[in-house]
């Protein structure tokens, strides 16, 4: 897999996490926005999350077909929404995804900036959490499966909208 910035140009120190509900694997670009992955057999799609500092985070599902180019090209946005989260005690995680499209929900901590085993929770500020998205709507829910307690907000272009669900969180 590249990685590109709008530009072009390749975008190297992106973490690059592939999962599904049987699978995970992380990967890092090199100086040439260049990641290497390979997926089981008999793993027809895979989400692709994509965190690389200073462009929005990139949430896609990428299809694992016999005929698909061996190196795909990923180009970031150029501009980004910001999701502040306001959640309380965890674990447990929000999920998010975004919204009507084929992406899973994923917990909260897929969509950290560094590698597994890096800083924890990168993303948490005094205001809550923060992360910077690709504009468009969003589904949050307290669980990885879509429920009545989900809830979707639309994140415009350059802007910042703050969700506080720390009513989904646990009681210690």
């Amino acid at each position: 897999m590249w990685i590109a910035a709008p530009s072009g140009q390749p975008v190297a120190g992106a973490v690059i996490r592939f999962s599904n509900r049987f699978y995970w694997h992380e990967e890092v670009t090199g100086p040439g926005g260049d990641a290497t992955f390979s997926v089981p057999r008999g793993i027809d799609t895979i989400d692709v999350i994509i965190a690389a500092a200073g462009f929005p985070l990139r949430l896609m599902t990428l299809a694992m077909r016999p005929d698909m180019d061996v190196n795909p090209q990923v180009s970031l946005g150029s501009t980004a929404s910001r999701l502040v989260l306001s959640i309380g005690s965890s674990p447990p995680w929000p999920a998010l995804a975004p919204a009507n499209t084929s992406v899973g929900l994923h917990w909260l901590p897929e969509f950290f900036a560094s590698p597994a085993g890096g800083p924890h929770s990168p993303n948490r500020t005094a205001r809550g959490f923060e992360f910077d998205l690709d504009p468009g709507t969003y589904t949050l829910c307290p669980a990885l499966q879509i429920s009545t307690q989900c809830i979707e907000r639309t994140l415009a272009p350059g802007a910042e909208t703050s969700v506080d669900v720390t009513s989904w969180s646990t009681p210690r």
